[in-house]
């Protein structure tokens, strides 16, 4: 309580409990400052590092050292560094198919007459005949080491080098398309980063690391033309399977398929559903239509599709028309009918092991 003077000011006495009061007052005021003071720690401590920002802002990664680049580089590099192994395996294997087809048609020539001998005099014989067990053997050991060129793919040792063959070529046809299509963005997305403060004060703190690219791609680039030759070429590995003719063709330049040829005058291009998402296609809408479609002496219900590009080693084929089979016409696999690829002319040659394309 104030305690007034005789003159009526108010006297500066105060009470001891209010000089108590007072003094808890100036000793509280410092400390309520403290949870001002704990929130500019936490927030600096819950700041993202530098490292951070460029990974989790930025979407960089560690190239090399102190250089910090796009993941997109680090796939390039993967995908430069694959081309000489898929080139040597390609090479290889395109002269060894290449050197077992033309050894086999010789073989063959120089076989024929005798194996047609031999069939004949077994015709002849009874099947009881005694002498039927050797000459039956002698045929087999010819048919064992020779084959009929257009059916030379029949051995399961050849269709394994080509089922091989046609993977290794649709690899290294992908890896190029990707390269080509991915290097100039590249360039583009590492100029936008360039010019963002937050990239270069981040890296400023790292100790003065530095923004990709590691190189110039340009020279790779330059390069890929030699490879070009070895499989965008006017004619792709081809084999026999189950009486079937069957071939890889990449399907929207993002995905290699096995498609089953086909003669027939009203087939359509069929793909099923498991294909679609490598390809980076998407089955159609719910609401689309179904057609019913008949295979042999199954019938099913198929949704149409539009296939942006399919390609046959040089040859493109654009927007044609394909059915998607649904989840019970699986097995039946994709298939290809002749007139699907209007303006190109197609021949299968079995006996060289290889499908011909030509405009």
């Amino acid at each position: 309580m104030a305690v007034f003077s005789q003159s009526g000011a108010p006297s500066l006495v105060v009470s001891r409990r209010q000089a108590l009061l007072g003094i808890s007052a100036l000793a509280a005021g410092p400390l309520s400052l403290l949870p001002t003071r704990q929130v500019l720690l936490a927030d600096a401590k819950d700041s993202p590092s530098p490292e951070e920002r460029l990974q989790k802002v930025h979407g960089l990664v560690r190239l090399s050292g102190g250089v910090w680049g796009l993941p997109l580089e680090a796939e390039l590099k993967e995908k430069l560094a694959q081309l000489p192994l898929l080139r040597e395996s390609v090479v290889i294997a395109e002269k060894e198919l290449e050197e077992r087809a033309t050894a086999n048609r010789r073989a063959w020539t120089e076989a024929a007459p005798a194996m047609e001998t031999l069939k004949q005099a077994l015709g002849r014989l009874s099947p009881t005949d005694p002498q039927r067990v050797p000459l039956a053997q002698q045929l087999t050991n010819l048919e064992t080491t020779v084959s009929e060129p257009s059916r030379l793919s029949l051995r399961g040792e050849v269709r394994a080098r080509l089922v091989a063959f046609s993977r290794d070529r649709s690899l290294l046809q992908l890896a190029l398309l990707w390269i080509r299509a991915q290097t100039p963005k590249l360039a583009e997305e590492y100029a936008r980063l360039a010019k963002l403060q937050d990239v270069a004060a981040a890296l400023k703190q790292l100790g003065n690391e530095k923004l990709g690219p590691l190189k110039n791609y340009g020279l790779e680039v330059k390069r890929l033309p030699e490879f070009d030759k070895l499989v965008f070429t006017d004619w792709l590995p081809a084999y026999q399977q189950t009486g079937q003719t069957r071939f890889s063709a990449i399907v929207n330049e993002q995905a290699p398929v096995t498609f089953t040829w086909s003669e027939d005058t009203d087939g359509k291009l069929l793909l099923p559903a498991s294909v679609l998402e490598p390809c980076g296609l998407a089955l159609p809408d719910k609401a689309t239509p179904q057609q019913p479609i008949k295979l042999g002496d199954r019938r099913l219900l198929a949704c149409q599709l539009t296939v942006p590009s399919l390609r046959l080693g040089r040859y493109v084929a654009k927007n044609l028309t394909a059915w998607v089979l649904p989840p019970e016409g699986e097995d039946l696999g994709a298939r290809l009918p002749r007139q699907t690829l209007a303006g190109l002319r197609i021949n299968i040659e079995l006996d060289r092991l290889r499908l011909t394309v030509s405009a």
